[in-house]
Parts: C-alpha cells; sequence; structure tokens
C-alpha cells in the first residue's frame, strides 16, 4: 500500500473472465489493415474520390500503388472509373462494411487475440 493513500474495498466479481491483450492491440490497425484504412480515408477525404496520384502519395511507387489497386479492385473494394481522361477510384458499398469493421479495430483485435492458436487451444 502506498503511504498516503487508502485502499478502497471492492466487492469481487464472480462469472467474468478478464480479456488479456497487449494495450499496443488496441490502437489503430497496423500494418496491410492500417494501410486499406488509409487508402479508404483518402477517398473519403476527397469527397467519395480519390484520384491516382492521391493513392500514389500513399503507395510511394507505382509499383506498389498498382499492386494495391489491383488487391483492393480484385475484392470489390473500390473500383475504377474514368473521367476526363483521369483514373478515379471510389469505395463500393462492400469497402465501406470493411472500413467500418477495421476503424473498430479494438474488437477485433481482442477477437483474434482471444482465438489465437495458443488461446484456442486451451479451450
Amino acid at each position: 500500500m502506498i503511504k498516503g493513500y487508502t485502499r478502497i474495498p471492492t466487492p469481487p466479481l464472480t462469472g467474468f473472465k478478464t480479456l488479456r491483450f497487449p494495450k499496443e492491440a488496441l490502437r489503430r490497425p497496423n500494418g496491410a489493415c492500417g494501410k486499406i484504412c488509409t487508402y479508404f480515408e483518402e477517398i473519403d477525404n476527397n469527397d467519395g474520390e480519390a484520384s491516382r496520384i492521391n493513392l500514389y502519395r500513399i503507395a510511394g511507387s507505382e509499383e506498389s500503388l498498382n499492386r494495391w489497386i489491383k488487391y483492393l479492385t480484385e475484392r470489390g473494394w473500390i473500383e475504377e472509373t474514368e473521367e476526363n481522361g483521369r483514373k478515379i477510384y471510389s469505395k463500393t458499398e462492400r469497402g465501406e462494411k470493411l472500413h467500418q469493421i477495421l476503424m473498430d479495430w479494438d474488437i477485433v483485435t481482442a477477437l483474434t487475440f482471444e482465438l489465437s492458436g495458443k488461446r484456442l487451444k486451451r479451450l
């Protein structure tokens, strides 16, 4: 006990299992999920449409941009249209749903951490 502080008695909770996972897991998505969120946020910040150059700034190179656009369009998360000879990218309904799920990253992380290999074997 720390000098000058009093301990307030609290009744023990029964029937609840405490979820324990690293605090850094509650931050914004990282890795590929974070990159996808960045692309979606760029589209949202430009009134629902982003030009190729906007996405290029995130990707950093033409090769990386082409890979990401191929990945996102093949899965139906973004769609490509052409206006005045310029390629414009926008989120699809599926992409919007994915973005909402990724923004609730703390819930997703808690679930995936609890259902990871070692913990799942203990069940």
